[in-house]
């Protein structure tokens, strides 16, 4: 069951992070990693759920990490338990700030917080407008521009650009602040790596992390499979559309050529693309594209969609293909698979272009916000 922390008494900067939904995520992992950088810069904080979705071990090992609800709602009724244990929490936590992640948690977190008196009060705009479901776009869009929000972050230009016919005393709080990736890090060699997570030794492998979804787009890279003969696709990520992949690996005969290795906590990230080659990354839309940043900090090749993020993030560091065309997602990757010199110049301009998103700077970016 859940319980509210104790009392404490209001020190100069004590943030509350608050999230939908506990799981392993790009923007769970976000929020946890620019909270624990400026708690080393001496913020007191916690990053609360509202529920739990699956469990991560790395967030539940830390104290400073919450759930509202242990499962999913189911009703009304689970609903309003959220709400009253997330009052209860900002009561006693007394936050100076409270910063709320997407389209769900931005109007409910910084709504509470502004009837309890908090001053700092920061939504985080992690897509684009038009991506939102209907009735959160609608409850974001009132609860900005009556200035719920002392501060509104946008992920990237692209999401930023998304709210341009919006009011003006909604757009007027609205400041860019990009995200920021913990650069992976692993100790194994790619030969062990690729052991670790059952792939095989003898042929390139290309790597994607993401949910299962239509958004992510996995379908292209398996239509694409039949013309690469020889490679092997690994797909890190769980969702609601696995069975659909599957199936569709089956009937285009690559189901042994496929992987789908399922969520991993995050601390596996960096050891997952230790196993691949290149780097595919077929989304239909992204506000950022966290995962690409990550595999580019990690120095692999990337080959991503030509949509406008991923113009923004990628550049010239990558190679930039149609998310709906499998022939042209073939052609990219057998040519780069065919020129080793390249994929080793790609993944130096990668490596170096990541490091402009650093977890520091995005949380610097936050703590401006919060000021």
């Amino acid at each position: 069951m859940f319980k509210a922390p104790q009392m404490a008494n209001a020190a100069s900067s004590r943030v509350l992070f608050v999230s939908t939904q506990m799981e392993a995520a790009g923007v769970q992992v976000k929020a946890f990693h620019m909270l624990s950088a400026m708690q080393k810069d001496g913020v007191t904080g916690e990053l609360l759920f509202l529920y739990r979705k699956r469990d991560v071990a790395q967030f539940d090992a830390q104290p400073w990490v919450r759930c509202l609800l242990d499962r999913p709602p189911s009703g009304p009724l689970d609903f309003f338990r959220i709400l009253v244990r997330l009052a209860r929490h900002i009561r006693a936590f007394r936050p100076t700030g409270v910063v709320g992640f997407a389209h769900y948690s931005s109007p409910i977190a910084c709504g509470l917080a502004l009837l309890m008196g908090v001053r700092r009060r920061v939504a985080v705009q992690a897509n684009p407008a038009e991506t939102f479901p209907a009735g959160a776009r609608a409850v974001d869009r009132i609860v900005g521009t009556l200035g719920v929000y002392t501060a509104n972050v946008a992920a990237s230009q692209t999401v930023l650009d998304s709210f341009q016919n919006y009011p003006a005393a909604y757009r007027g709080r609205l400041t860019l602040v990009y995200n920021g990736v913990k650069a992976p890090k692993s100790d194994l060699t790619p030969a062990k790596a690729r052991v670790k997570f059952g792939l095989p030794l003898d042929r390139p492998v290309l790597v994607t992390t993401g949910r299962l979804s239509a958004q992510k787009n996995q379908t292209v890279l398996l239509k694409a499979l039949p013309m690469l003969p020889g490679v092997h696709l690994a797909i890190l990520g769980e969702g609601e559309l696995r069975a659909m992949l599957q199936a569709e690996a089956a009937a285009l005969g690559v189901s042994g050529r496929v992987s789908f290795l399922g969520e991993r906590p995050p601390g596996e990230v960096a050891d997952f693309l230790k196993c691949g080659d290149v780097f595919v990354f077929p989304s239909i839309f992204e506000a950022f594209g966290l995962a690409v940043v990550e595999a580019m900090a990690a120095g692999l090749p990337v080959i991503a969609s030509t949509h406008q993020s991923m113009h923004e993030v990628v550049g010239s560091a990558g190679v930039l293909v149609d998310p709906t065309s499998a022939q042209a997602w073939a052609q990219a990757i057998g040519d780069l698979l065919k020129d080793p010199e390249s994929q080793m110049r790609l993944g130096a301009k990668a490596r170096e272009r990541a490091a402009g998103f650093s977890v520091e700077r995005m949380a610097k970016g936050y703590a401006e916000c919060l000021q």
